[in-house]
């Protein structure tokens, strides 16, 4: 006998109260909002990894529950590793590489186990790589409402890499992969009944890509650091993120190599944060840059640095190091990937840097106090009160997911 429930969340990311990655923090903190609800029935089926499973939270906010653990170790568990790795090169099949297969295999295992046991009125479909199995999940609930997030649009993540790339070789993968999956994944966000994203220029450009699916923007998750007078060090420059993340790492070693030979004259220091750094980071450190790892006070480390620089190559969505950063009042060096999804104006809100050349002049005018960083605080701060408040976007995201279940139970 099959049990109705108001909502199934499938993830692709087990989100918990620990989780380090942005995205995880954002789908964890609507996904607990909507959980207080006692007034809404949910169960959450999510891939995990296998260092996350005592990490995992759900009793304790009495979330029903299942999960699929992702192979990792042994033998048997690095060739499927390897294997998964391996079909994002596959273009040809139905999901154009972009759904690994060990993503694929683990949800469609827990879509199987709990067919025959729950009837969900709404599915959440968590992450691209999920909305991808759409086909899959129809065929099992053909009659529920689907809300699609997007944490970012993934094709343009995907064409900035190939916009990056050196070889013809990569540059025209990424492009018939790019193109490709913007192609299925602005159709399966049609096929949706109500999509989120998690900026306003995401919601923009997916209109003008063909997006006609009723749609909204929510404010993604950010911690608010307590904001101490200090005295700062004015030799400190931060570079922060989750330092696992191709465009993290990749983006600090092209900082160290092209930025700070420019500084010099000056004596300043690049502190590299965040988890689980990639090991080709520690060949460039030396006396005046520091890959520091995961550390356990964010906040601390950015209120006694000079300034934080977001040098992205690629990427796409909302960077919620920006976010934090300015609600700070810490000055953000960036381009235009890193401030992305923020109405933010440069030399007002923050510094503007497209070059190498760009960063190191920021660098030296906030090094000689030639910047006025006191004024460029406050409007920061005041931008991002002004639009980035999840504790109001989450209770309107409740309010929406209310008014789908009154839709269908009349």
């Amino acid at each position: 006998m099959k049990r109705k429930i108001d909502v199934l969340w499938l993830s692709m990311m087990a989100p918990y109260d620990t989780v380090s990655h942005a995205g995880g923090q954002t789908e964890n903190f609507y996904l607990k909002k909507l959980a207080n609800d006692r007034d809404i029935s949910m169960q959450v089926l999510t891939l995990c990894k296998p260092e996350e499973v005592d990490r995992l939270d759900f009793e304790k906010y009495s979330i029903e529950n299942d999960f699929f653990i992702r192979p990792r170790g042994g033998l048997k568990g690095n060739v499927l590793r390897a294997y998964s790795w391996m079909s994002k090169c596959f273009l040809w099949n139905k999901y154009i590489g972009f759904t690994p297969w060990d993503i694929h295999y683990g949800m469609l295992r827990l879509l199987r186990k709990n067919k025959d046991s729950i009837y969900p009125i709404i599915i959440i479909i968590q992450w691209t790589e999920i909305l991808f199995l759409l086909d899959e999940i129809k065929k099992i609930w053909p009659n529920a409402i689907i809300i699609a997030i997007e944490e970012d649009l993934s094709f343009l993540g995907l064409n900035r890499k190939r916009d990056n790339c050196k070889s013809l070789i990569s540059k025209t993968f990424f492009s018939i992969k790019g193109a490709g999956v913007e192609k299925k994944e602005i159709e399966l966000l049609n096929r949706s009944d109500f999509v989120i994203f998690s900026n306003g220029k995401d919601h923009d450009l997916a209109r003008r890509r063909g997006l006609v699916t009723e749609c909204w923007a929510w404010t993604a998750f950010y911690h608010l650091f307590e904001s101490k007078k200090r005295e700062q060090r004015k030799n400190k420059i931060v570079f922060y993120g989750a330092m696992f993340r191709e465009e993290n790492w990749k983006s600090a070693i092209w900082f160290v190599k092209n930025v700070m030979p420019l500084l010099e004259e000056i004596p300043v220091r690049l502190e590299v944060i965040g988890s689980r750094p990639n090991k080709k980071l520690f060949k460039y450190q030396n006396d005046r840059v520091v890959i520091r790892g995961y550390v356990e006070n964010v906040g601390e480390e950015l209120n006694e640095s000079m300034c934080m620089v977001a040098p992205l190559l690629f990427g796409a969505g909302i960077k919620v190091k920006v976010l934090e950063a300015m609600n700070l009042g810490l000055p953000v060096l960036t381009n235009n990937i890193g401030i992305e999804g923020i109405p933010a104006t440069n030399r007002i809100h923050y510094l503007k840097c497209d070059s190498a050349e760009d960063y190191a002049d920021a660098i030296r005018r906030l090094y000689k106090n030639e910047v006025d960083i006191n004024t460029m605080a406050i409007r920061a701060k005041e931008l991002i009160r002004q639009h980035f408040n999840y504790e109001k976007d989450a209770d309107e995201f409740i309010e929406i997911i209310m008014k789908l279940l009154g839709r269908v139970n009349g």
